[in-house]
């Protein structure tokens, strides 16, 4: 099983019987291809961020997707960018690049921001993330599809290409399971 950074290279090494190509490039290059885009439950996170006095956050830098915003523990509202109205007893918001501005007529002091973080960069030292543990032929197949463009085996990086967007589709699928909630709401019968 795959569970380490070592791991992956050794198998990396054993799958394309090359211990001579350079899988450190190849497994950054595979993670600069899926860590932009990934959504996963497994990489949801908080921060908790000081709002500044022009009311403008800046999005942490592993930022993906917002899933939830809080200020003061007050819902805000989104907004259009150009809406610069302030509403009274109501939080507003708009989103420009990597930061979150803030209008309210009361003093704002923090922001609490839930999103999809980036999956975290494998190195030597930081031998493991959660994508590596859960998905392994994530990266197992897209630093292969990486070696073998390398090499300039077509036929072996798509078999390597295909192979991973299985294991994509099945990290996806995993994710739809994971954020649906299979049990209804009981509502309570009141006429019969």
């Amino acid at each position: 099983m795959i569970g380490t950074y070592q791991q992956l290279v050794t198998a990396v090494q054993d799958y394309s019987l090359r211990s001579d190509a350079p899988i450190d490039l190849f497994i950054r290059l595979a993670e600069s291809d899926i860590s932009p885009y990934l959504i996963h439950y497994r990489a949801e996170t908080e921060a908790t961020i000081n709002i500044n006095s022009s009311g403008v956050i800046a999005l942490p830098n592993d930022h993906i997707k917002t899933r939830a915003i809080a200020v003061d523990g007050i819902t805000p509202t989104p907004v259009g960018i150009f809406d610069n109205a302030i509403y009274p007893d109501q939080i507003t918001y708009y989103k420009s690049g990597n930061q979150l501005n803030f209008r309210s007529v009361n003093p704002m002091s923090k922001a609490t921001v839930a999103y999809y973080a980036r999956v975290p960069a494998l190195t030597s030292t930081a031998n493991s993330n959660w994508l590596l543990t859960y998905y392994p032929s994530v990266y197992l197949y897209g630093v292969l599809s990486r070696l073998y463009k390398w090499a300039k085996d077509a036929e072996a990086e798509a078999d390597a290409k295909a192979s991973m967007m299985e294991a994509i589709n099945a990290l996806l699928e995993d994710h739809k399971q994971g954020t649906t909630v299979t049990n209804p709401i009981q509502r309570e019968v009141t006429q019969w």
